[in-house]
């Protein structure tokens, strides 16, 4: 997994921080993502889930090797499957 293939990779498990939201009460939250839908991520944050809007946030996504990469929700706005096979 590096920055130029994240899209075509699964997100689960991947550590991510909300760096911009068009909801302040999104704004800095950190956690693991532990699911995604269509439409949203959902983070754990201190034994909470936080359900982030895709559309609605910009990320700092850590990937394995380290790595923080910033990515615009908009674009991960798609079923997991589907995104990997249209950035595949």
């Amino acid at each position: 997994m590096t920055k130029e293939n994240l899209l075509q990779h699964e997100f689960i498990g991947l550590r991510a921080k909300v760096i911009e939201s068009s909801d302040p009460t999104l704004k800095n939250k950190v956690g693991m993502i532990v699911d995604e839908t269509h439409n949203t991520l959902i983070l754990e944050e201190n034994e909470e889930l936080k359900t982030l809007p895709k559309s609605e946030v910009k990320l700092s996504v850590t990937l394995p090797d380290g790595e923080k990469v910033r990515v615009n929700g908009i674009r991960l706005v798609a079923r997991p499957a589907d995104r990997v096979k249209k950035y595949g």
